[in-house]
């Protein structure tokens, strides 16, 4: 996996062991079906990243550019230690191919048996354009048995 910047390495070594042990899985599904190496675009932040990725950010019940308040209590698994969720750069592959390994990964790992409707991964909007794929984890999350 190739971060996009130490920071990121760094907060990557943080990881729940989940969450290291799906990222490795991820690296080993590119390497397989795409030969490329996937990119990590976020692990670990501080609030100051915090606000600043989401104060350009409209808060969807209120229409209205989040607050630094609303921010501060919207806290994200790119928050918690030990790290429970990175994102990857999605432009490496076409649509279906961020599909197919969104599907892949929520097949193998069940993000919380008592929530079975939240998933370890999805592939989501940022910004006014862009795309990434989130992947995050649980304390229960757990692989499926074959």
């Amino acid at each position: 996996m190739i971060p996009k910047t130490q920071e990121i390495y760094n907060g990557f070594y943080t990881a729940h062991p989940t969450l290291r042990a799906i990222g490795h899985w991820i690296e080993n599904y590119y390497r397989t079906l795409h030969e490329i190496e996937p990119v990590m675009t976020s692990s670990l932040r501080t609030m100051a990243t915090h606000i600043r990725l989401y104060s350009s950010q409209k808060n969807k019940k209120t229409g209205k550019l989040y607050t630094v308040e609303e921010i501060r209590a919207k806290l994200t698994v790119h928050m918690v230690y030990p790290l429970r969720g990175f994102d990857l750069r999605s432009r490496l592959l076409t649509a279906s191919q961020n599909a197919a390994l969104v599907a892949a990964i929520n097949k193998e790992w069940i993000y919380d048996p008592d929530r079975p409707h939240i998933k370890c991964a999805q592939l989501h909007k940022v910004g006014d354009n862009a795309f990434h794929l989130h992947i995050q984890v649980h304390p229960d999350t757990i692989r499926r048995t074959k």
